[in-house]
């Protein structure tokens, strides 16, 4: 599997982890999914594995997503690693400032279809 894409989930809410737990082996072939349940634990992945992709909640207790966009820009492992922002905020302000830490894509969670998640998760969803 040369094109393999090895791709992060850190999402806090318990109903998507569930979704993204049922649809993992769903997923295209060559895609390897890793899901962390806060930010605590994805900041552990992102020290112990390289990532093609990372899908970051922003809001979340403790370590929140900002606080994981801040992480990156120091971490040599995932330093240039693609960042998609799946969250609740759905602000200008927020979008900017993601934007400014490097986050490629940005997607409002209401705004999306559990196939449109699937297909971010897949790399088949435009950039926004």
């Amino acid at each position: 599997m040369s094109d393999s894409r090895k791709i992060l989930i850190i999402e806090d809410d318990k109903q998507l982890l569930e979704f993204y737990n049922s649809i993992k082996e769903t997923l295209d072939e060559n895609v390897d999914c890793t899901i962390a349940s806060n930010g605590d634990e994805g900041v552990l992945a992102l020290n112990e594995s390289v990532f093609d992709a990372i899908i970051l909640d922003l809001v979340m207790p403790g370590t929140d997503g900002y606080a994981v966009l801040d992480y990156l820009k120091d971490c040599e492992l995932n330093q240039n690693t693609m960042v998609t922002v799946l969250t609740n905020l759905d602000t200008q302000e927020d979008r900017i400032k993601t934007k400014a830490l490097g986050v490629r894509n940005y997607y409002v969670k209401s705004d999306l279809t559990n196939s449109g998640i699937k297909d971010i998760l897949n790399g088949n969803a435009p950039l926004v």
